[in-house]
């Protein structure tokens, strides 16, 4: 006779985390049994009385894990730790979109367009000056994270990559957001 081992719902949900109850209603602890069963009775049908089945006990218990200890520091910097990283980038993108836009309200950029520079290199020279000035912040951040051990379980090299990345899409961002505004001071203020 094979146990039902239909995975049951649960009364509780905080009952969905309780591995004990995951391992015996999964089925798992079934076929356990059964591989453990066959090969006790394989290997000691020489030591167990004719007639007699060798018997095994089972014991279910969680596994042990070491106790949850709490920082005030990681707990504090979980809520807004993130938020300190994405304000030291602020100054770059608001100065780029505030000198596009001063650019398109003083028609300096016609006047380039007018003298034969290509509308590529005038915006593959704004983006590459502020993607080179962005490595600046990257890499403090990453060697504060890095010495500090703010990031444990995250190496500087992914982190410098994240943060660069995040660079990028800030100055598309600013890019775009700058087609909106008609006065610097407006979009140096936004």
């Amino acid at each position: 006779v094979v146990p039902d081992t239909s995975l049951r719902r649960p009364a509780y949900v905080w009952q969905l985390f309780d591995l004990t109850q995951s391992y015996l209603t999964s089925g798992f602890v079934t076929l356990q049994k059964a591989v453990n069963e066959a090969i006790i009775d394989m290997r000691a049908e020489s030591t167990v009385a004719p007639g007699r089945n060798a018997t095994l006990n089972l014991a279910v218990r969680k596994f042990p894990v070491r106790k949850y200890s709490t920082d005030p520091f990681h707990d504090l910097a979980s809520n807004i730790g993130g938020l300190y990283f994405v304000i030291g980038f602020f100054p770059i993108v608001v100065r780029l979109m505030s000198l596009l836009v001063l650019e398109k309200e003083k028609r300096t950029r016609e006047g380039m367009l007018m003298m034969g520079l290509s509308p590529v290199a005038w915006a593959l020279g704004w983006y590459l000056v502020y993607s080179a000035l962005a490595l600046v912040p990257c890499t403090i951040l990453c060697v504060l994270a890095s010495v500090l051990k703010f990031m444990r379980h995250t190496g500087p090299l992914e982190l410098f990559v994240l943060l660069y990345l995040f660079v990028q899409s800030l100055i598309m961002i600013a890019f775009a957001c700058s087609a909106f505004f008609d006065k610097s001071k407006t979009a140096g203020q936004v």
